[in-house]
């Protein structure tokens, strides 16, 4: 009877140390969610006679509020390749500022979008340098004639008992962005 009773509160400890690793070891939704620079392939060499777009997404480090005071946001630059056949090239993502300075360049060379991917970019609460009238332009190109991407940017914040968030939708340029 003795070493039962020794056995089961041995069994007893074990499961409860089991179960302790478990819920400690256990990750929660916000930790797996957490923001990670897109993992995405760079990309091949494109053909000849691709034709290359560009899409202006406007994007706010900041709105004014309660009589002109900065509401700091967080972004997300969402760009989204909607074919399900063919891979987006993305040769360029480039922050420019309000008053229409590049501020930032978020690629050091060309990635490719798999078809019905997405690729998601930060830009943090604490990086005000593009300001309330900031833009990213997003240049990036199909082998598909007639190709479309679809382009977000979504903002978020949250001061006192205050929470705003809104979203702004791209617009492809009829125009390249340098003289050709």
């Amino acid at each position: 009877m003795q070493v039962i009773s020794v056995i089961a509160g041995l069994a007893i400890v074990a499961l409860i140390i089991y179960l302790g690793n478990l819920i400690n070891s256990t990750e929660t939704i916000q930790d797996r969610l957490r923001y990670q620079q897109p993992q995405i392939l760079p990309a091949e060499a494109r053909p000849d006679g691709t034709i290359v777009n560009y899409t202006y997404v406007p994007v706010y480090s900041h709105i004014y509020a309660m009589g002109g005071e900065p509401f700091l946001l967080e972004a997300t630059l969402s760009i989204r390749n909607p074919d399900p056949l063919h891979a987006m090239e993305i040769s360029a993502i480039d922050l420019y500022d309000t008053s229409g300075k590049q501020v930032r360049s978020y690629l050091d060379s060309p990635v490719s979008l798999a078809p019905m991917a997405t690729a998601d970019y930060l830009l943090e609460r604490t990086d005000s340098k593009g300001g309330s009238g900031a833009n990213f332009v997003v240049q990036w190109s199909s082998p598909r004639n007639g190709a479309r991407a679809l382009m977000e940017s979504v903002m978020i914040g949250s001061q006192d008992d205050l929470y705003i968030s809104f979203s702004s939708r791209g617009i492809r340029l009829p125009y390249p962005m340098t003289e050709q």
